[in-house]
């Protein structure tokens, strides 16, 4: 879908800071969510309206629509696409009631849980749509038009939404091992497509290259950050939730297939609620490999891996949990995203008002290197699906620290920029997001990554270290010579990571490094499995605008907190 890139950027009323991220993605994506892009000047328009200013490219699958508002919503939807003459069939999403049947909603903190738990409720719920006449040739279903016929027969008002495509923001890849464009053609969806040297300022297509924050193998020297349990009696450790690629098998977390190994290196791998699975387990054992013949690491190869080790570094005392959602070309829809969102949300209630055996599995920081571009931003607030279940999350005290982008634009990028866009109000009642920007090591901005009044936090995104899976792929060192006395000499091996360790780049990075930091502020909250969730929400909510007031939000002149 490369042809994507060549019809999104149209609108010349567009300041220039307002460039359109590149959107494309790779083939299997496309097959697997049918995705389709929406071109703001082609797209259909009710009634035949001109094209809007406000309506921007965006990226949707083409197999469903989102409806939030509750049970008379999704029946008000239906009923209305049956008198344009559509089908449409509710997807099953029984889980949530039965999670939360036995929470107990009567004690101390309770109305915050139960507010919590409305906003689960009146979250999103996925309906396929067919044509009632199936005779004849027929074009495919394309939910834009089909969300057009909805606001033309029920109003603006009507809850529902395209379902948009969301994928990693991967770092930046290593362009010596595929020339100056990876071999494996589609740059992933809105995530690095300046970053590779083929499109976009060549100044930006540096941090590619090995020794300026291309992904490159290193050695670490230094001693591993050593995790401790909390004793009984003491303040429990902090959790950080990292929502990605699974984390791999690693000297600092334990082997993949052995749970309690991992559990005493502070790694949980296989979290679940209710008795289901959190995320999707078909990924924990995915190759790292794109091409088995040919050995070539995949774009997002080791990208949570990375991600867990920068959290480690930060705070060894915080319990990593892994949500494996994305698989090796970094591609979900939102409805997935949304998934994983909604049963962390459950978990942490259950932690707070469930059983006393789920007491211990609460959760401090949900860290998110991910995003997709809303068609219309100043609606995003009244019809994104991943609203709902981040304000639950916030109300139960949880911080959730979302990557702003790569794409060098100030258009906001979701779900980073529901951050607040000035300092939040100490009264709200929910911890807000926190988008992060990326800085170089001198402190000042990326030159790569996205911006705008909604990224009020920096950190170092450019050249980091950090565990990566130990693997030595395909690529060979460009000379080996025989030694006099036996063996040989090799010039450097550019994808043998069997240290474990690698340098990448990316605000992917500069999410978990800001999430670590966090952490390991909550250390010395003195948090505990006693606290009700009132207290929970007060101990995340005061150590975070602490964090972000003694943040500068402008990274200029080198220096950033």
């Amino acid at each position: 879908m490369n042809e994507f890139a060549d019809r999104i950027d149209r609108n010349p009323s567009l300041p220039a800071s307002d460039r359109e991220p590149p959107l494309s993605l790779p083939g299997t994506a496309v097959a697997r969510t049918q995705a389709r892009l929406l071109d703001s000047v082609t797209a259909p328009r009710r009634g035949g309206a001109a094209a809007p200013t406000s309506l921007r490219p965006t990226v949707y699958s083409g197999r469903r629509l989102l409806v939030f508002g509750g049970p008379d919503e999704v029946a008000r939807v239906i009923d209305a696409l049956a008198d344009a003459g559509y089908r449409a069939v509710e997807e099953e999403a029984s889980w949530l009631a039965c999670a939360t049947a036995d929470l107990d909603l009567s004690g101390p903190g309770a109305d915050r849980g139960r507010r919590a738990l409305a906003e689960l409720r009146t979250g999103s719920t996925t309906i396929t749509v067919e044509r009632d006449d199936q005779g004849g040739v027929a074009s495919p279903l394309d939910p834009w038009e089909l969300l057009e016929t909805l606001r033309e027969s029920a109003g603006d008002g009507v809850g529902a939404a395209l379902d948009h495509v969301v994928t990693l923001h991967p770092g930046i890849q290593p362009a010596p091992l595929w020339g100056s464009h990876p071999l494996w053609g589609s740059h992933p969806l809105w995530g690095t497509h300046p970053l590779w040297g083929t499109h976009g300022s060549a100044a930006i297509s540096e941090y590619m290259q090995p020794g300026t924050g291309g992904r490159t193998p290193v050695t670490w020297t230094g001693q591993a950050p050593a995790f401790e349990a909390a004793g009984p009696d003491g303040p429990r450790n902090p959790v950080v939730v990292v929502v990605d690629t699974p984390v791999a098998d690693h000297p600092w977390f334990g082997p993949v297939d052995d749970i309690k190994a991992s559990a005493a290196l502070g790694v949980e791998r296989d979290p679940s609620v209710g008795g289901e699975p959190i995320g999707d387990r078909s990924f924990a054992g995915m190759s790292l490999l794109r091409n088995n013949e040919l050995a070539e690491l995949t774009v997002h190869a080791g990208h949570g891996t990375f991600m867990a080790g920068l959290v480690r570094q930060a705070c060894p005392s915080a319990r990593l949990v892994s949500v494996p959602l994305f698989g090796p070309d970094g591609v979900v829809e939102e409805q997935d995203v949304v998934i994983v969102l909604q049963q962390l949300a459950v978990r942490q209630l259950r932690a707070l008002f469930g059983p006393e055996d789920e007491r211990g599995d609460r959760i401090d920081v949900v860290c998110l290197s991910l995003g997709y571009y809303h068609e219309r931003p100043a609606d995003v607030a009244t019809d994104a699906a991943l609203l709902g279940p981040l304000r639950a999350l916030g109300m139960l005290g949880v911080a959730v620290v979302v990557s702003a982008g790569n794409d060098a634009t100030v258009r906001e990028c979701y779900p980073a920029a529901f951050a607040p866009r000035s300092v939040p109000d100490p009264a709200a009642d929910a911890v807000p997001v926190t988008a992060v920007g990326a800085t170089n090591p001198d402190g000042t901005a990326a030159l790569f990554s996205n911006d705008g009044e909604w990224v009020r936090v920096w950190r170092t995104g450019v050249s980091l270290v950090s565990t990566f899976p130990r693997i030595d792929a395909g690529a060979a060192p460009s000379t080996r010579v025989p030694l006099a006395l036996g063996g040989n000499r090799e010039a450097f091996d550019p994808d043998d990571y069997r240290t474990g360790f690698a340098t990448w780049t990316g605000t992917s990075f500069s999410a978990p490094a800001f999430a670590g930091e966090f952490a390991q502020r909550l250390t010395s909250v003195g948090l505990s499995l006693d606290d009700d969730a009132d207290a929970q929400f007060t101990q995340v909510s005061h150590a975070l605008l602490a964090m972000l007031a003694e943040t500068d939000p402008r990274p200029e002149g080198g220096e950033v907190a």
